[in-house]
């Protein structure tokens, strides 16, 4: 009797590891085919051009399989594209410029994402190209005492709808159309100005040394100005979203980096205090004077 109570016993044990096997196979089975589907659906969604969708998939994928490489790798790829996209319509050509080519250099990643990164990338650059060039023209028009008919054409000529990487020169250029419609000074009919009106129109340029109040504006007309004595010959030209930032209390500071630089989270700062200080701060944050502005 003993011996059948030992038999049913075995068999019951075996029955009970059979079942915790196969359970455990399901298991490992549905993680695998999650995977999977989620991997073929995020490739499937950027043959669509549907990044955002394709980030969705990828996470999934990696949800089932948090150590996978190539899920990562997928996921890192979709979120720069998206990033990218986010950052051109933000108005920000010079922070897409440095995602897409981060972005670039991921190597095992999935061949139609680097493609398509690629291609971003060069978009930006063009995007880029665009905005520094009209940023330059509109600088300069801004500063001559009489804006060229021409280039204040161009200016009025842009579609921002269209080119939202452009939006934050919107409201330079709109100082420079209200300068270029204002009638210059002793213009009414009187070719000759004597000394007095010379003084007084000289007196109504604006300049930096004049103004007493340090503004983000001001701080990014400061930074065109002395654009030239940051460039460097080894890391190349200076590249910035032209954005002004609170440093310190009432200072104001402009982030940038160098095009060729081979670290691409190496930033920079040129920066402006109230007291009439202007300098620069490397990746280390070492202060180096470069002049005053009051």
């Amino acid at each position: 009797m003993n011996k059948v109570w030992k038999n049913i016993g075995l068999f019951t044990m075996a029955v009970l590891v059979m079942v915790t096997l196969t359970a455990c196979g399901r298991g490992e089975s549905s993680t695998s085919s999650g995977y999977e589907d989620s991997m073929s659906k995020g490739l499937d969604a950027v043959a669509e051009n549907n990044i955002e969708k394709a980030v969705t998939y990828f996470s999934n994928a990696l949800d089932q399989k948090p150590k996978d490489k190539k899920a990562g790798l997928y996921l890192k790829q979709a979120k720069a594209y998206v990033k990218t996209d986010q950052q051109l319509q933000e108005g920000n050509p010079a922070g897409a410029v440095k995602t897409a080519k981060a972005a670039t250099l991921i190597k095992s990643g999935s061949k139609s994402l680097s493609d398509k990164l690629m291609a971003k990338f060069k978009t930006a650059k063009d995007d880029l190209s665009e905005y520094n060039k009209m940023n330059d023209l509109i600088t300069a028009q801004l500063t001559a005492t009489t804006p060229d008919p021409s280039a204040v054409k161009k200016v009025q000529a842009i579609k921002w709808d269209k080119k939202p990487y452009l939006k934050k020169l919107k409201n330079k250029a709109d100082l420079l159309i209200k300068k270029s419609s204002e009638k210059p000074v002793g213009s009414q009919g009187d070719n000759s100005k004597s000394a007095g009106n010379q003084a007084n129109t000289a007196s109504s340029q604006p300049s930096a040394s004049s103004t007493t109040s340090l503004t983000p504006a001001l701080t990014l007309q400061l930074f065109d100005q002395y654009v030239n004595q940051l460039k460097n010959a080894q890391l190349g030209d200076v590249m910035s979203d032209h954005e002004a930032v609170q440093n310190g209390k009432k200072g104001f500071a402009v982030k940038f980096w160098y095009k060729d630089d081979p670290d691409v989270n190496a930033y920079y700062y040129f920066a402006a205090d109230p007291d009439g200080s202007v300098f620069y701060m490397n990746p280390g944050n070492q202060q180096t004077m470069l002049g005053r502005w009051k």
